[in-house]
């Protein structure tokens, strides 16, 4: 089994904590300044390390999800690149076809509104090749 080191994830925490300081990073995020602080020593676990090690455990496509989420809260999109361009391309076309029909119908719920912002994304991700 595979562990992911955890010194990368400290390094992104600190760079977040630098940001906005203790204070305002541990009211932001919920937490006191002594659990953060606890987090930085090593003594309790660092949340974005064990995201990631939580992903490892689980399958790609779950993996791909928590991603998928975390790039959402932050107003941005989660494209996974891989196959070739033409099943790329085939793959988005045929989302976008899903998209159309959806709109025709509509049938949009907020799962359906999640597929449109992700085939839209998909379809820049290509344009911008």
């Amino acid at each position: 089994m595979t562990i992911i080191p955890r010194e990368p994830f400290d390094r992104a925490l600190s760079d977040h904590i630098d940001f906005w300081g203790t204070i305002g990073f541990a009211r932001k995020a919920g937490m006191t300044t002594r659990q953060l602080n606890r987090i930085r020593s090593g003594d309790q676990p660092n949340p974005f390390h064990r995201a990631a090690e939580w992903s490892r455990l689980g399958s790609a496509d779950t993996a791909n999800q928590l991603v998928s989420m975390v790039c959402e809260a932050n107003d941005g999109f989660f494209i996974q690149e891989g196959g070739s361009d033409a099943t790329n391309i085939e793959d988005t076309i045929q989302k976008a076809a899903d998209v159309i029909k959806g709109l025709a119908d509509g049938s949009l719920d907020d799962e359906d509104r999640r597929l449109v912002q992700e085939a839209v994304a998909a379809m820049i991700g290509l344009l911008q090749k």
